[in-house]
């Protein structure tokens, strides 16, 4: 009798520990919030959607990127001062992010978890 309970008892928590790792490499259970001036521009980059272990998943990002680099150099703060160097500057700071986000997707993906932690992608201009 004592032996099933310590078996059900270790059972019951090799669950737990099995259900929280798994909610953790969800990343549509990730929520981050980035602190930023109020005053610079920049937007947040959505993709718990996407599979960024695949090719068209992160295909899609880069797009998603394009169009909120688009967006953040088009304030009219920064559209006269960086026009030149706007979309260089917000894709430099871009792709890191990016790349670590397909990194731990690859990682979960192969393996079930990471140790990278979640990042949020986040285009922004110098405030």
């Amino acid at each position: 009798m004592t032996m099933n309970r310590i078996l059900l008892s270790l059972a019951s928590g090799l669950a737990l520990t099995l259900s929280g790792a798994a909610a953790t490499a969800a990343p549509s259970d990730i929520k981050i919030v980035s602190k930023r001036a109020s005053d610079t521009p920049s937007e947040r980059v959505h993709y718990a959607d996407l599979d960024l272990a695949t090719a068209n998943g992160l295909k899609r990002l880069n797009v998603r990127v394009g169009a909120a680099v688009s967006r953040v150099c088009q304030t009219s703060s920064y559209r006269d001062a960086m026009a030149a160097n706007c979309s260089s500057y917000a894709w430099s700071g871009a792709k890191p992010q990016i790349e670590l986000a397909a990194q731990r997707a690859q990682q979960i993906a192969s393996t079930g978890f990471s140790a990278i932690a979640p990042v949020a992608i986040v285009i922004a201009l110098p405030g």
